[in-house]
């Protein structure tokens, strides 16, 4: 039986991929947007950066849709090699796709830059390990869920 993903996890992941996004735009400097000045009052200027929200839109689809076909057939290529490191290649090909994936988001939004492949590699470790530490600190609340209706909703 296939489990169906609630609100709450979909928007937990897009936050946790938005605040991956922006820490890896603090800290690698060739990833990076262009906020223009949207609203504009006398001696006031707000920057909204639509730039970053589309960049992360365009992110959670390419996620959604081309990684799930980029992870099968990499894994597939590099079967032999994860065999022979003992799944540590697996490591190594899903950060590849995701800083592909990073990078083609670069490619795809007006707005939002990613100079290079090595920085595309950085900022995918980058969201990673933020979007990491987010699920240790706040628990698998999917998990939960899950074990609570598989109990029919009551709670031990």
């Amino acid at each position: 039986m296939v489990e169906s993903r609630g609100w709450g996890t979909w928007l937990f992941e897009w936050a946790a991929l938005t605040l991956g996004v922006l820490v890896a735009i603090l800290l690698v400097p060739g990833i990076y947007y262009d906020a223009e000045p949207a609203l504009r009052l006398p001696g006031i200027e707000v920057a909204i950066p639509r730039a970053l929200a589309l960049a992360v839109l365009v992110l959670s689809v390419l996620n959604a849709v081309v990684r799930p076909l980029l992870n099968y057939f990499l894994l597939l290529l590099a079967a032999p090699l994860i065999v022979l490191t003992l799944g540590l290649a697996a490591l190594a090909v899903l950060w590849v796709v995701n800083a592909l994936l990073l990078y083609g988001a670069g490619q795809i939004v007006t707005g939002f830059h990613v100079a290079n492949l090595s920085d595309a590699m950085l900022g995918a470790l980058v969201i990673s390990v933020v979007s990491w530490l987010l699920n240790a600190l706040t628990g698998d609340a999917g998990a939960a869920n899950r074990e609570r209706r598989r109990r029919g909703g009551r709670e031990q």
